[in-house]
């Protein structure tokens, strides 16, 4: 008889903790790092490897070349493309170079200076808002790159009030329909 694998939760940053991250960020560089990770869930190797000819600031959009040599379109906030704009320029970055001029293992450390934590839980920390703030997992499973559904649904169960919101929501719709 096999045994059963415990499937282990992701860790992520709770409300206080993001707010502290943000507040403990020393320069412009890191805290475009660390945002661009809380508001678009990217890979460090994803944020290290963003081109400004990568951005469209017109459509607010950066393309990601992913895990797995996969691309997608990520859609940063507006203000942190004005960030991310003004960094570019400030620092002359040619539009073929890497915005960010950092080994994963830099990145690493300075957020885990910053935080206590690796940078794959402020990862985590995004899937877990966006859920929260009604995503929904198949758009979720496109941001985030994967691959597999099943690979995006353990976020679901980070979350205590989805299966009961859901519920609620669908006995609103229904008693409207039908009553």
């Amino acid at each position: 008889m096999k045994s059963k694998t415990v499937k282990r939760l992701p860790k992520y940053l709770k409300d206080e903790e993001v707010k502290n991250l943000l507040d403990r960020c020393k320069g412009r560089r890191d805290r475009i790092i660390i945002e661009l990770i809380l508001l678009t869930g990217l890979r460090v190797s994803e944020v290290l490897g963003i081109t400004p000819d990568g951005i469209d600031f017109r459509n607010r959009t950066i393309r990601i070349h992913g895990k797995g040599s996969r691309d997608r379109i990520v859609y940063p906030p507006r203000e942190l493309l004005y960030d991310l704009r003004d960094y570019i320029a400030d620092e002359s970055i040619e539009q073929e170079n890497h915005v960010f001029i950092l080994t994963r293992q830099r990145v690493f450390q300075i957020i885990k200076d910053l935080s206590g934590r690796s940078p794959h839980k402020l990862r985590h920390t995004f899937a877990v808002n966006y859920l929260e703030s009604g995503g929904d997992l198949r758009t979720l499973q496109k941001i985030l790159g994967h691959s597999s559904l099943k690979t995006t649904s353990i976020y679901l169960d980070l979350l205590d009030s989805t299966v009961q919101d859901a519920s609620e929501k669908y006995s609103r719709f229904f008693y409207q329909k039908f009553r």
